[in-house]
C-alpha cells in the first residue's frame, strides 16, 4: 500500500503513516528499510511503501520503504547567519537567512562549540532541509556569542570570521 508519514519520533523510535484508505498504521524502527547511507529514518510527510498488518494490538506498518531520493550534499557546505529570535528557557529559537529571506530553526542541543546563543548571535552551520517545517541548522558554531559585541549585519560577521 501507498501512503505518507504522519510522523516519525527518532529519539522513540515509533511513529505512524497513513494510508492510501486513509487509516493509520503504527510504526516501529524494526520495519523500516533502511536508505543508501544504512540509516532507518522518516520524514513527516514524505511518501512511503508498506504492507497493512493487524494485530490484537491494532494497525500497524511492516516493510515499510521511504519513496525518496537519495540526498547529496556537501558536508563542508556552511551557511553564516544571525539568530532573530530566541526562546532561551526552551533552548530554540530561529535565525535569519539573508539570501533567500527564509528562517531557520535553531536548537541549543545542535551546538559543537561551546558559546551562549541570543538574539543577535551569529552563528555557522549545516541547514538541513525538513519537509513541511522550517529548515534545521545543524553542526551549530557559535561565533559571535552573547558575551561579545555583535556586528550589525552578517557581512560584517563573516569578515570577523575570516
Amino acid at each position: 500500500m501507498i501512503g505518507y508519514v504522519h510522523f516519525y519520533n527518532s529519539a522513540l523510535k515509533t511513529g505512524a503513516v497513513v494510508g492510501a484508505d486513509g487509516l493509520r498504521y503504527a510504526v516501529k524502527e524494526s520495519a523500516i528499510a533502511e536508505d543508501v547511507y544504512g540509516r532507518a529514518i522518516l520524514i513527516e510527510g514524505e511518501p512511503v511503501e508498506f504492507s497493512p498488518q493487524r494485530d490484537e494490538r491494532g494497525r500497524f506498518a511492516a516493510e515499510i520503504v521511504p519513496e525518496r531520493e537519495p540526498m547529496i550534499f556537501d558536508p563542508s557546505y556552511r551557511e553564516v547567519v544571525t539568530v532573530t529570535q530566541w526562546y532561551g528557557e526552551r533552548g530554540f529559537g530561529f535565525a535569519a537567512r539573508e539570501h533567500n529571506g527564509r528562517g531557520l530553526f535553531v536548537h541549543a542541543a545542535d551546538a559543537i562549540t561551546l558559546g551562549t546563543l541570543r538574539v543577535g548571535s551569529v552563528i555557522r552551520c549545516l541547514p538541513v532541509s525538513c519537509p513541511g517545517k522550517a529548515a534545521r541548522a545543524t553542526q551549530i558554531e557559535i561565533f559571535i556569542p552573547a558575551d561579545e559585541e555583535i556586528p550589525a549585519t552578517t557581512e560584517q560577521a563573516t569578515e570577523t570570521i575570516k
